[in-house]
């Protein structure tokens, strides 16, 4: 495979629009050219895809970060073909282990969004994973068996939620198909908080998190939904938790 600047005109150019049409929602990402590859990353943050060029035609392809658990809902939601790696020595197909070919530029606002739910979510993650003392976790669910003492960590200083992992890259795509506002009541942190509330909202797992296994594959899209902090306790205020449509007809009668 030719460098960035080694290959045709026509590849450069898919490289260039897919990095511009990543920068409407990522404005730093940038890309890092190597003789094989371009790499996309924002700095600062681990690389969450590559680009292969060709020294002729309109084409590149593109290897990106994602979750098996969670991709597939994507294809579902797109026309566009995603393809899984195939095994290789070095392991690559585990790190980068999908990849999508353009040979045009009808796709590439679609493509990037597919890559910015499912890949960017990951390289934020391994940064995290590198420095998880330092991060706060919002409490959206406690198990109902967790006590108070279970919550403390030496000093008051640490409260932790359930050890159940939370999947980054399915509440990205669950967002993304829903909107960032609350599904049964409808409050939007942004419209209240302007630029501090971007990006705020819980989302609830309709399925308890107690009652799935570890190998369980989650569906951002039958599996979750955004709620907000509020309608999210009063559905855990019971056991089992209240049901989306049990609450959003309560609100309706009480006539909020």
């Amino acid at each position: 495979m030719p460098s960035h600047n080694k290959a045709s005109q026509e590849s450069q150019e898919l490289c260039q629009n897919l990095l511009e049409a990543l920068r409407k929602e990522l404005p730093d990402v940038t890309r890092s050219e190597s003789k094989d590859t371009c790499a996309i990353y924002v700095p600062g943050k681990n690389r969450f895809a590559y680009i292969y060029h060709r020294s002729k035609g309109k084409f590149i392809r593109v290897y990106f970060r994602g979750d098996i658990s969670v991709t597939p809902a994507l294809q579902k939601e797109s026309s566009i073909i995603i393809n899984t790696r195939p095994k290789v020595e070095k392991g690559w197909e585990k790190e980068f282990p999908y990849f999508v070919e353009i040979d045009s530029n009808e796709d590439i606002s679609v493509i990037a969004n597919i890559i910015y739910i499912n890949a960017y979510p990951l390289s934020e993650k391994k940064i995290r994973e590198k420095a998880q003392h330092k991060n706060i976790t919002f409490p959206e669910e406690l198990p109902e068996n967790i006590t108070t003492t279970s919550l403390l960590e030496g000093s008051v200083k640490t409260i932790k939620i359930n050890a159940y992992e939370r999947n980054p890259v399915a509440r990205k795509i669950c967002i993304a198909y829903y909107g960032c506002f609350c599904q049964i009541c409808g409050f939007n942190f942004e419209s209240v908080y302007g630029d501090l509330g971007r990006g705020i909202i819980h989302v609830h797992h309709i399925r308890p998190l107690s009652q799935i296994n570890a190998g369980y594959r989650v569906d951002p899209i039958s599996d979750l939904i955004p709620v907000c902090p509020n309608c999210h306790v009063v559905i855990h205020s019971k056991n089992p938790p209240l049901s989306i449509e049990k609450l959003k007809t309560s609100i309706l009668e009480t006539g909020k």
